[in-house]
């Protein structure tokens, strides 16, 4: 029995086993064109990000860890939308 339950997939359709969300007959989807640039940030976006990889860099310079979570938490103070 094929892993979707027995139905088949109409020609050029994927179907996804429900149990696993595994891809499981046709191609497998994108949201992008292929070579297609991804959308740019905009201006608050950049910034918190330039912002988060400053305070993980000054986390680890100071030895105050490895500057995994400060980067994350500054990025999202100054746009909670970031991620």
């Amino acid at each position: 029995m094929p892993a979707n339950g027995g139905r088949e997939a109409a020609a050029g359709q994927e179907s996804i086993d429900a149990g696993s969300g595994l891809l499981t007959s046709g191609q497998a989807t994108t949201d992008r064109v292929a070579g297609a640039k991804p959308p740019r940030l905009g201006l608050r976006a950049s910034a918190a990000v330039g912002l988060g990889r400053a305070a993980s860099w000054l986390s680890r310079a100071a030895g105050r860890g490895d500057g995994a979570i400060i980067g994350g938490r500054v990025a999202l103070a100054v746009d909670p939308g970031v991620l």
